[in-house]
């Protein structure tokens, strides 16, 4: 019975590190109420595949009951059409507030990201989120071209790369309050030639650590759910020879 469990066991433990995400990370900035003017900025980077991004905030307007920010948001990951990684598009925004917002829209939205939705419960990646800001479809992504697409364009000499960027202005709105607008979580989706990837970002520039959630595709799903299975039931077998 021991053998059947550990056969199980490691079944179970191939599919949770194959389908499961990030947990929800803890305050990453907070806003006073009458901050207005103050700026920071949001930094997105994966070593794997090697993905960045990053976003400049401006706090417009910062009251008890509204919250107004301007972004200038910036895909500058490195593609080349040598690969493997030869397609990178940023698709969407999540953003988490301590205070749930009773309301948002976009003032001004961007060439690109036009799109909004709120009390997102499952951002990709499994990230629980207030507001998703996105460029395609909806917040789970859509045609790779839609999005902030980096491509590598060849030169005389050499490769030469040319940030996708997009500006907006986000409002917020949530029940009077005199506490900051505290951010717990940002966290991005990419669509590229490899697949899907969402992780979450920081305040301090290659000071944080981000969890990577890959989407395979369903047979690479099964390729590792298989080899798992396999893996297991091959020790099963020795054991029970023994």
């Amino acid at each position: 019975m021991k053998s059947i469990g550990g056969f199980f066991g490691a079944a179970g433990l191939a599919a949770a590190l194959t389908l499961s995400g990030p947990a929800v990370s803890a305050p990453i900035y907070s806003i006073g109420v009458g901050s207005s003017g103050t700026r920071f900025a949001l930094y997105f980077d994966t070593a794997s595949p090697g993905l960045s991004a990053f976003a400049n905030v401006s706090v417009y307007n910062a009251t008890a009951t509204q919250l107004v920010l301007n972004f200038a948001i910036t895909n500058d990951t490195a593609v080349s059409e040598a690969g493997p990684l030869t397609q990178a598009s940023l698709m969407s925004l999540g953003l988490d507030f301590d205070l749930n917002p009773t309301g948002a829209n976009l003032s001004v939205s961007g060439s690109s990201f036009d799109g909004l939705t709120t009390s997102v419960s499952n951002f990709p990646g499994d990230f629980t989120i207030d507001v998703c800001v996105f460029a395609a479809n909806n917040c789970q992504g859509g045609d790779i071209k839609d999005g902030l697409l980096v491509q590598d364009l060849v030169g005389t000499d050499k490769d030469i790369l040319s940030p996708a960027g997009d500006t907006f202005r986000l409002i917020l709105s949530r029940s009077s309050s005199t506490n900051a607008w505290s951010l717990n979580t940002a966290a991005v989706k990419f669509q590229t030639n490899l697949g899907s990837f969402e992780f979450a970002g920081c305040t301090t520039e290659n000071q944080c650590t981000t969890s990577t959630t890959h989407v395979p595709e369903p047979g690479s799903i099964a390729l590792v759910g298989g080899v798992a299975i396999a893996f297991a039931l091959t020790g099963w077998r020795r054991r029970r020879g023994r």
